[in-house]
Parts: structure tokens; C-alpha cells; sequence
């Protein structure tokens, strides 16, 4: 199989009989990115239960794009198909790094020096980054708690309006468990300063 990021019809309509092949170019490090991260696409729209595990199993990948498009198919299919069973283990496991990972951007920021300097190219960059970042953590939430709407949350704890954050957070406070909620919460709410994220991650 050859160019899946120019073909990704046609390879799908070939169902579970790909998936093996797929699944070969999505775990192999050396085969280019630009065709890595055109496979969970592809695995979504076959749609079936082994290449959804295919997406589960390749959801830990260093490749940032590759991993955000990765939960973003299995968001897709989460919603398409409710009743199969995910990895809640691994899934818990890759919301761990993210966090981390979203609070060691904080200490970045911190160490360069640019938090109040919006114009810092790195900054900017670093920020670019961060809100990936969230969209991850949220992605992987809907993934854990399918039955609740994080999308709007996430939109919420966003917003400009003080209301619909405040609502949002108080839906967050309401819906996450206290171990979950108490890294998370702190990361999206307005009310908790850049420093004080800082202080968390150190």
C-alpha cells in the first residue's frame, strides 16, 4: 500500500483487511509523518472494532499531531459506536501525560521569562502549542465521561463571558471526580493565575 494520505477512500473501503498494513506504517518510526498521521483517519472510516483498537493502542505516540489526530477519531467513533469498551486504564494514562505535559508548559513559560510578554515569538509558539494541548485533554475527557458534554465545557471555560465560565467550571466541579478535577479545573480557570500554575507544576 502506497501514498495513504492520497487515497484514504479508497484503502478504507478495504475494512479489517487493511488494518494489519495500517497498523504497520502507524507504529513504524521511521515511515514519513506526513503518512503516519493520515492513518487514523483512515481507521476512522473504516470504523470497525479492530481498527478502533488500532487507534487506542497507537493513542500514546510521541508525534503530537499524530496523537491529537488519533483521539480525535476516537472521539468520532466513541460517539458513533457508545456501546464498545475502551481502555479506560490507558486512556487515564494518556490524560495523565497530557496534564503534565500542559503544566510543564506552564514551567516553560515561567523559565523563559515572557509571561507578560504576548509578542515573545517563542512565547507565542509555546502557546500555539498550549491550547493543543487543552483540546487533547478535553478530547481524552470525552473519552472517559462519553455520557457528559465536554465540548461545551471546553468552550465554556474559554469564553469571555465571566457567567458562562463561571458555568462551565461549576459543570467541570460537578461531573470530574476530586482527583481528576483538582489538577484539571486549576489549568482552565480563569481565576487561578499563570503563577500559580506555575507554583503547581514545580
Amino acid at each position: 500500500v502506497t501514498g495513504v494520505q492520497t487515497c484514504a477512500l479508497p484503502i478504507s473501503q478495504f475494512g479489517d483487511r487493511i488494518v494489519g498494513t495500517l497498523r504497520d506504517y502507524m507504529l513504524d518510526d521511521e515511515a514519513p509523518a506526513t503518512t503516519r498521521r493520515e492513518v487514523p483517519k483512515v481507521l476512522e472510516e473504516i470504523g470497525t472494532s479492530a481498527a478502533q483498537a488500532l487507534l487506542i493502542e497507537s493513542v500514546l505516540d510521541r508525534d503530537v499531531v499524530l496523537r491529537y489526530h488519533t483521539i480525535a477519531a476516537l472521539n468520532r467513533l466513541g460517539q458513533a459506536h457508545p456501546n464498545r469498551a475502551t481502555d479506560r486504564k490507558l486512556i487515564e494514562s494518556v490524560l495523565a501525560a497530557e496534564v503534565m505535559g500542559h503544566y510543564r508548559s506552564y514551567q516553560v513559560l515561567g523559565t523563559l521569562g515572557a509571561l507578560d510578554d504576548p509578542g515573545n515569538p517563542v512565547a507565542l509558539g509555546l502557546r500555539e502549542s498550549m491550547d493543543k494541548e487543552a483540546e487533547r485533554i478535553f478530547r481524552l475527557l470525552k473519552l472517559m465521561y462519553p455520557k457528559y458534554d465536554m465540548h461545551s465545557a471546553y468552550v465554556g471555560m474559554q469564553s469571555a463571558d465571566p457567567v458562562v465560565h463561571d458555568n462551565a467550571i461549576e459543570f467541570m466541579d460537578s461531573v470530574l471526580p476530586p482527583e481528576v478535577r483538582g489538577l484539571i479545573i486549576p489549568l482552565f480557570d480563569r481565576d487561578v493565575s499563570t503563577q500559580d500554575r506555575i507554583v503547581a507544576a514545580n
